[in-house]
């Protein structure tokens, strides 16, 4: 899991790189559960969940409400996530871990749109100044290569 939290001048927030966007969706919940002190525990329980958004930047917030609502209510510890299903406007995961029997270490008010993007980063390679030929490049270096995903999303934690 590849997170990194961000500053925001009113909320928190992190971003999350992954490989691919069904681990991009993995990623951000097992970031939120670690942030939320919400990670961890044994996989007792499996909880199959089921979402549908407008595209997948709403797809993704409100399937990290859905993560938690099952962290602050259920009370459920998330050990793994995976995400069988995913399309454009719609989603299929499976939820494991134990339920807890307090509230998570630390409260999350909700996630944000602000500032929401699903990327896809592009790794770029051209011949250096001194290759002059491109028979001394390999093919795969003239062609662009999708690298990964990234998002950054935010949060507000709830001040007592």
């Amino acid at each position: 899991m590849a997170y990194s939290l961000i500053e925001h001048t009113a909320d928190t927030g992190f971003r999350v790189t992954a490989d691919s966007v069904q681990g991009l969706f993995a990623d951000a919940g097992m970031a939120l559960a670690a942030i939320a002190g919400a990670s961890g525990g044994r996989e007792i329980v499996r909880t199959e969940v089921t979402m549908e958004g407008i595209d997948q930047a709403d797809l993704l917030v409100r399937w990290l409400q859905e993560l938690l609502y099952l962290m602050e209510v259920r009370r459920l510890r998330i050990s793994r996530l995976e995400i069988p299903e995913l399309g454009d406007t719609c989603m299929t995961a499976v939820v494991k871990g134990e339920y807890g029997s307090g509230p998570p270490a630390r409260e999350i008010k909700g996630v944000t749109y602000h500032g929401l993007e699903i990327r896809r980063c592009l790794l770029y390679t051209s011949p250096s100044p001194r290759d002059r030929t491109r028979s001394r490049m390999p093919s795969s270096a003239c062609k662009k290569k999708p690298k990964n995903f990234t998002t950054d999303l935010t949060y507000r934690l709830r001040t007592l």
